[in-house]
């Protein structure tokens, strides 16, 4: 029987095995690029906001009553969702809602600063999360509110013959909270509520919310 050829490094110069080292690493850092980027948008996975953002946000609240905290920013949480994006596909067709999905990617990303954070939910939704790290002596509510209006503005560029982007947006206070669930939920619910008032806005209008729930403009 023939022997089995191990690779090994007992025959290597220095110079070889720091090269097979650095090679490794590079190959690790590509890997773990690859798992923390969303390949449809390019922003962060939700593999990333699993591993890197859910561990900063349950630190912040297990701080909130020591003094560790201070000197550290605000957290605002944030869950925006695009507004009839089932629609928007039944009009572009899917490839076309992939391009609008990148846009309105591209808002979110010109719309935080380099201190906050944006990611996509999933591979397969039309979801993103947000995280801003606020300053102390900046007011939440002023902070959460130049936000919204700095995605409105931008997302009035990401338009197609036919129909406008837009989005509904849940935006909570982490320090108002003492679980990362209760903050998750909140942020759903205020999404939800600002999905659902949107769409009663639309229909108020006569237009199309769903290519499910057709609307007859009178």
């Amino acid at each position: 029987m023939s022997e089995i050829i191990r690779p090994t490094t007992e025959n290597m110069s220095e110079a070889e095995l720091r090269f097979r080292v650095d090679e490794l690493e590079q190959q690790v850092a590509n890997l773990q690029q690859q798992l923390d980027t969303d390949k449809k948008t390019g922003l962060y996975s939700h593999h990333y906001f699993e591993e890197k953002i859910l561990p900063e946000i349950e630190t912040y609240l297990s701080n909130l009553s020591t003094e560790k905290r201070e000197g550290t920013p605000k957290l605002v949480f944030g869950v925006g969702d695009i507004n009839a994006m089932n629609l928007i596909n039944g009009l572009v067709g899917h490839p076309g809602g992939d391009i609008v999905l990148q846009k309105t990617a591209n808002v979110l990303t010109h719309s935080i600063r380099d201190t906050d954070w944006v990611g996509r939910s999933g591979e397969a939704g039309d979801e993103f999360y947000l995280l801003l790290r606020v300053q102390h002596d900046v007011d939440i509510d002023h902070a959460i509110e130049s936000f919204e209006q700095r995605i409105n503005q931008g997302l009035r560029t990401v338009v197609d013959p036919g129909f406008s982007v837009s989005m509904s947006v849940g935006l909570v206070d982490v320090s108002q909270f003492s679980t990362i669930d209760a903050v998750r939920i909140s942020a759903d619910t205020i999404m939800y509520d600002r999905k659902r008032l949107w769409k009663q806005a639309q229909q108020a209008a006569g237009l199309i919310v769903s290519d499910r729930v057709k609307i007859v403009q009178t």
